[in-house]
């Protein structure tokens, strides 16, 4: 669902990360089947909120660019 309404917004990769109960740590919501969970090749499965760019998005609820990744990477 979150591809096929990411597609028509022109976004072509979407990864959706949640917080931990004591909003420490975003984790990877990831996988399907036996994938479910897996760290990604190209995406580390958790990120922590203190000192990083995706962190800061989640704790000001704002959409953040990422410097130096061209026209495309995103967090909010």
């Amino acid at each position: 669902m979150v591809r096929e309404h990411a597609g028509r917004a022109g976004l072509n990769d979407v990864l959706i990360y949640v917080a931990d109960l004591q909003e420490e740590r975003l984790r990877l919501l990831a996988g399907r089947g036996l994938d479910a969970g897996r760290e990604s090749v190209s995406h580390p499965d958790e990120l922590m909120v203190d000192g990083t760019l995706p962190g800061r998005a989640y704790e000001t609820i704002k959409e953040l660019p990422e410097a130096g990744a061209g026209a495309g990477r995103w967090y909010r």
